[in-house]
């Protein structure tokens, strides 16, 4: 009992794999921005770690018994590759919620240099560690201690990097160079668990503090240096900056959407600048608030911007739309596309795999039973969903009133339509002969309602007998 305590103690403190052996720093740079996605990958590499260690431990026996030892790197890489491969299959075959959370990090455990790290060690460990009989289940516990060890420096991490985010950081410093000596001095808080294990008497021995201060001062020195060479470069290699436009880029949201019709905000800032446009209310996130102050600083007249809203029209759930098949590929809905255009009977349908979700920038979509829904009150009408969706179902309508909208986009006729979606809109043409103002129409066998002639009666949803019609009404 005693043995196991040290591994758990050396795994998560003396020995962390990413602060103290400095392995898995791709991940540990790469996913710990936010703290919900350094715990989905975390939890991810755990479950890995442990699964390899299962397979290459007694691989490894069949190996040295083979006389196959030379074999053990590329042995052991190619099964962690092919857990990884099966353990995504299994989650999204029967742990779909699971395999959501987790598997977009799944396949980036496969490159991470700390699985393969455990295995070799728990190997290594072997001969280190024979006094102490470390066997199969000695090998599992010095895993777990590893990926747990893993998870406390990913969301250690990310607790530095969100305060990061709002720190005065000097200009020269911004970026990697802070984040390297911010990795740094966060490795360096785990040196006083060095020597833990050997005061506590678990283990003969203890960690070797020369290793690990050279290691620290090796990473805040590259980060320093980094520091050091963008500020003499930002200086010798130095721009005008137009002090205007940097001030417009300052008023506007940040989200780089192009619904302005220019190359991001700091296009549509130049362009202010530089007098190629006066129209102040072009950023529909911004919305009527940023246009004022965009007036405000050019002595311009301000311009009151409609609030808009992305609508998801398509309303066929998986208890509702019929399957062609199923899909196994890329988890992208611009990837199964291509494929006879998707899972679903209904080619025009939503295909449920989040393309959107992932592009918006205001987590304003969500998916649910397998279709997109937009969060109006979050949705900020960047537009981005829009230019993501394959299948062009998302649009963006005015939510300063009521408006009807056809949750539907089946061009094919009423019959194969029933066939292949219960809540399809089939062109019947009650909607359109029930409408007094001519706000809906019927073109290519499915119904379209205009958002500008609707006076939101509700007579085309109630005469609607597939219910595709739908009222949507905004908060103010």
């Amino acid at each position: 009992m005693k043995f196991m305590i040290a591994l758990l103690v050396m795994g998560i403190l003396t020995q962390n794999f990413t602060l103290a052996k400095f392995l898995g720093i791709c991940p540990f740079l790469g996913v710990s921005k936010k703290l919900n996605t350094a715990v989905g990958m975390s939890l991810a590499v755990i479950f890995v770690m442990l699964l390899a260690t299962a397979v290459t431990y007694p691989l490894n026996m069949f190996l040295e018994a083979h006389d196959l030892v030379y074999l053990q790197t590329i042995v052991f890489i190619l099964v962690i590759a092919a857990l990884v491969q099966m353990v995504e299959i299994v989650l999204k075959k029967y742990v779909k919620s699971l395999y959501n959370a987790l598997g977009i990090y799944l396949p980036l455990i496969t490159t991470n240099c700390a699985v393969l790290g455990v295995v070799i060690l728990n190997i290594d460990n072997i001969s280190a560690y024979s006094a102490y009989g470390f066997g199969f289940g000695h090998a599992m516990v010095s895993s777990f201690a590893a990926g747990a060890g893993f998870m406390l420096a990913m969301v250690l991490f990310a607790g530095v990097r969100s305060r990061l985010e709002t720190a005065d950081v000097p200009k020269s410093l911004e970026g990697l160079p802070i984040t390297l000596i911010a990795a740094a001095i966060v490795s360096m808080s785990f040196l006083g668990f060095t020597g833990i294990v050997e005061g506590m008497g678990l283990l003969e021995g203890g960690t070797d503090m020369n290793a690990i201060l050279i290691a620290v001062a090796t990473v805040a020195g590259i980060g320093i240096l980094a520091g050091l060479l963008l500020a003499i470069l930002s200086k010798v290699m130095a721009v005008p900056v137009d002090e205007t436009a940097q001030a417009i880029e300052e008023i506007l949201p940040g989200a780089n959407c192009g619904s302005c019709g220019f190359s991001g905000c700091s296009g549509y800032a130049a362009a202010l600048s530089s007098g190629k446009t006066t129209e102040t209310g072009l950023c529909n996130p911004g919305g009527s608030e940023v246009s004022a102050k965009i007036a405000e600083l050019m002595g311009l007249a301000a311009a009151d911007v409609t609030p808009m809203t992305a609508v998801v029209l398509c309303n066929g759930t998986e208890d509702v739309a019929e399957r062609k098949m199923v899909y196994e590929g890329v988890a992208s809905c611009k990837m199964a596309a291509q494929l006879f255009g998707g899972e679903k009977s209904c080619i025009y349908g939503c295909l449920g795999l989040g393309d959107c979700v992932s592009r918006c920038p205001y987590h304003a979509i969500k998916l649910c039973g397998g279709v997109a829904v937009v969060d109006y009150e979050l949705c900020r009408a960047c537009g981005m969903c829009v230019a993501t969706c394959p299948k062009k179902l998302i649009e963006l309508i005015p939510k300063n009133k009521v408006s009807a909208a056809v949750l539907c986009k089946n061009r094919d006729k009423g019959v194969l339509t029933m066939k292949e979606c219960k809540v399809g809109c089939i062109g019947c043409m009650k909607c359109v002969k029930t409408c007094e103002y001519g706000a809906v129409t019927v073109e290519s066998n499915v119904a379209h309602v205009d958002p500008d002639k609707c006076a939101a009666c509700g007579k085309c949803a109630d005469s609607c007998p597939k219910h595709v019609i739908e009222m949507l009404q905004f908060k103010a």
